[in-house]
């Protein structure tokens, strides 16, 4: 084993751009719908038709997962990123002009006459009203610019459903592996449960949210990538926006993939005597202009690099969101359960007062208060986690 299998120093990073295979993940695929069709461009032309000509392999499941997924996430910058700034930010734009115009046609209704306070003089109000009357005259032009600027957006990714350069570039860039009948799955899965059970990566964060074999969609998409590099023995970079602890490990402050999970490597060095590390697409982009000589723009690399953030959080929140919903309808039945014990409770102990004032009865009173106060502790739980749901949600 080499001695710096685990360590990407600068000369080992450099040889692996010159002669490894690029793997990218169905997250990292579909995240080119994201850019800008230009850098689209740049990167399918320069990049990927001449620089990593032959170089580029992808698992058969990455393919079905970018395919399955594809149609769905073309339309997601619209829904996510350009309806909302008209249907919120434009809104709330005219909304506020329109509210200001109001107060200055208050102030000058309220101040206008001279017999009476409050008086003031009309002139500098006045040319604050016609400065005003032509800023809202620029922002109606403002508001139709802007909106002309996102229906050409939003058809030039509407046209992406009819002629997709992203799937154009897949399929002419792309060699593909082999396919994993069902029989190969199921044995897959049994190793997946062992693995997921103590952690062992990659895929065992899948556990939470998804069903059926695509639990072991990650674990599917790294059996196929020893297969090819066992066939093929060159080192794997492999590209993904994936950015779990099942994958690998992040660097604190700007999530870019500081490495591989150490378990990854070891297993594909054993299993193929290749080398093997990861970067986020961001990272990529960046050191195809390092290693390769593109000429990728770095403000577009750091939109990239801050949308992968971005979507990180959102998946985190997304993820702790449905982990309360679950804990607040667990709760919620035992609340329901307690509820009914409780209320027969309290019946009971009114019955043995009717009766007996006795010790019996007091004690029975006592048991009943700390059930009660036990009922007012959880209704208290489950509000709080219904307010940290909200917040989450950002409502």
């Amino acid at each position: 084993m080499k001695y710096n299998i685990y360590e990407l120093t600068d000369s080992k990073e450099k040889n692996m751009w010159e002669d490894s295979f690029i793997v990218f993940d169905s997250s990292a695929l579909l995240d080119f719908y994201f850019l800008p069709k230009n850098t689209r461009e740049n990167i399918f032309n320069n990049l990927f038709n001449i620089k990593l000509k032959d170089r580029l392999w992808s698992p058969a499941h990455v393919k079905y997962e970018y395919l399955k997924n594809r149609k769905r996430i073309i339309s997601k910058p619209i829904n996510e990123k350009y309806k909302p700034l008209k249907t919120e930010t434009l809104k709330d734009i005219k909304n506020s002009i329109n509210t200001i115009g109001k107060k200055i046609e208050d102030l000058k209704r309220r101040t206008s006459n001279d017999d009476k306070h409050p008086f003031l003089k009309q002139n500098k109000i006045e040319d604050f009203f016609k400065s005003f009357n032509s800023l809202k005259e620029d922002s109606i032009e403002f508001e139709k610019d802007i909106n002309n600027q996102i229906d050409d957006i939003e058809k030039e990714i509407n046209d992406l459903h009819s002629n997709d350069d992203v799937l154009n570039a897949f399929e002419s860039s792309f060699k593909i592996g082999n396919d994993y009948n069902f029989n190969e799955i199921i044995e897959i899965t049994k190793e997946g449960k062992h693995r997921y059970e103590f952690s062992i990566p990659p895929g065992y964060e899948d556990l939470k949210d998804k069903k059926g074999t695509q639990i072991f969609g990650d674990l599917i998409i790294w059996k196929q990538i020893l297969d090819f590099s066992k066939e093929n023995k060159k080192p794997i970079i492999f590209i993904c926006n994936d950015l779990k602890e099942d994958w690998c490990i992040l660097e604190k402050e700007n999530k870019r993939i500081k490495s591989p999970r150490k378990e990854l490597i070891k297993e594909i060095y054993d299993n193929s005597g290749v080398e093997f590390w990861m970067y986020n697409q961001a990272q990529f982009l960046h050191n195809a202009n390092k290693y390769l000589g593109t000429e990728i723009e770095e403000e577009n690399i750091d939109l990239l690099s801050n949308f992968i953030n971005e979507k990180d959080d959102d998946e985190k929140k997304s993820n702790k969101t449905l982990d309360l919903s679950k804990e607040l309808e667990k709760l919620k039945l035992i609340l329901k359960s307690e509820t009914k014990y409780v209320e027969n409770y309290r019946k009971y102990v009114d019955d043995l007062y009717s009766v007996t004032a006795d010790d019996f009865a007091h004690n029975n009173a006592i048991e009943l208060s700390m059930l009660e106060d036990n009922l007012t502790e959880l209704q208290e739980k489950i509000s709080e986690l219904e307010q940290e749901k909200i917040r989450l949600s950002g409502k």
